[in-house]
């Protein structure tokens, strides 16, 4: 055989094994990349699916302690709403000084109100203090809970009772803040600082 193909079947050779050892190392590469992104997709799901299961069983657990918040609102807003300070308002046509006083003596009781006003059954407000109470889209006929939505979604909560005052009926809006409600399921010790699961 000459030298010259002697040399060629070399390179032909040579060049086979490096494409077979190129070809190992780029599937190896590949299958490594593709292990390690779906080991951190699954992690990452592990997690996620920890995380809500977890913050899913403190919500149940403090389910009892929401529901038992949000009807002592509406018991306290229909008392409030029968009281004879709202019916002397109602008549009247003003009294928002008074429903500042109330509204500053409940804060200083710990109750979490942002507002209140009180409507007629036409839906005119009579007086207000606070921030504003969204007026109501139905005859009130029975306290009712409506969430309050404001720039970044759901910031509340407002709840409305009718009021009935010598033949004249109206209805009383008292805004309370979500932030009471949202402390009351997030108080736990498996909460970190800044609410990370622990």
């Amino acid at each position: 055989m000459p030298k010259n193909q002697k040399q060629n079947r070399h390179v032909v050779k040579t060049s086979i094994l490096e494409r077979i050892v190129l070809q190992s190392v780029i599937l190896t590469t590949l299958t490594a990349i593709i292990l390690s992104f779906s080991a951190f997709v699954t992690a990452e799901m592990l997690i996620k699916q920890r995380v809500f299961s977890q913050l899913s069983s403190i919500v149940n657990a403090k389910e009892d302690r929401i529901v038992s918040r949000i009807n002592t609102d509406r018991e306290h807003t229909a008392l409030l709403a029968s009281g004879e300070n709202m019916q002397t308002i109602l008549q009247a046509r003003r009294g928002s000084a008074d429903l500042k006083a109330l509204l500053e003596r409940m804060q200083g009781e710990g109750v979490s109100v942002l507002g209140i006003a009180i409507f007629t059954q036409g839906k005119a407000v009579v007086a207000s203090t606070g921030l504003p109470v969204d007026e109501f889209a139905h005859g009130i006929t029975a306290t009712t809970m409506i969430p309050s939505n404001g720039s970044e979604g759901w910031d509340g909560y407002t709840i409305y009772s009718p009021i009935y005052s010598a033949g004249k009926t109206g209805v009383l809006g008292v805004r309370y803040s979500m932030k009471a409600l949202l402390e009351s399921v997030f108080d736990v010790p498996s909460l970190g600082e800044t609410g990370e699961v622990l």
